[in-house]
């Protein structure tokens, strides 16, 4: 099956390849400023178009999470190789926060992505500042690998070793 035609669906979520109707809702996660407070800011205009346009298409495990019922654009899920290795990123919209959507979203695309690669491990990355961030990936199971600096603030990378049943 083409990586366009994978649809994840939780109990209040559905998970999908990115689409031109979702630019609007790309742009907002991409400027918001407490989106992006721990993402180095909002993405500024000489660089929004691009990152706009990049996460539209085929790229492999670049899921756009929506509402199941409204269908509404509230975040994004994905996968990447930026350190070597295979990096789980997500971000919600604010006003979908703290209702454990981020959990539920990140813990259907792990379980799609561990029956869709042959990876042993998969990281996140986060300002050490970002606890909410940190404590949501410890619920899913991740454990503390390496500190360090990048982008002028200290960053905790987490991992994830591939269940046995996987």
């Amino acid at each position: 099956m083409p990586w366009t035609d994978v649809e994840i669906v939780t109990e209040r979520l559905r998970l999908r390849a990115f689409r031109e109707g979702d630019k609007h809702a790309i742009v907002r996660l991409l400027t918001d400023p407490d989106v992006r407070r721990y993402l180095g800011g909002p993405v500024g205009d000489d660089h929004l178009e691009a990152a706009r346009t990049a996460a539209i298409g085929e790229r492999w495990g670049a899921f756009c999470v929506t509402d199941v019922c409204t269908g509404e654009v509230i975040g994004g899920c994905s996968f990447d190789r930026w350190r070597g290795v295979l990096e789980l990123s997500y971000e919600l919209l604010p006003e979908h926060w703290g209702r454990g959507l981020a959990a539920e979203g990140v813990r259907a695309a792990l379980d799609w992505m561990w029956g869709d690669t042959d990876d042993e491990v998969v990281v996140a990355v986060t300002q050490t500042a970002n606890t909410r961030s940190l404590d949501l990936l410890g619920r899913l199971g991740f454990i503390a690998d390496i500190e360090f600096e990048e982008f002028g603030a200290a960053q905790s990378q987490l991992r994830l070793i591939r269940p046995m049943s996987s």
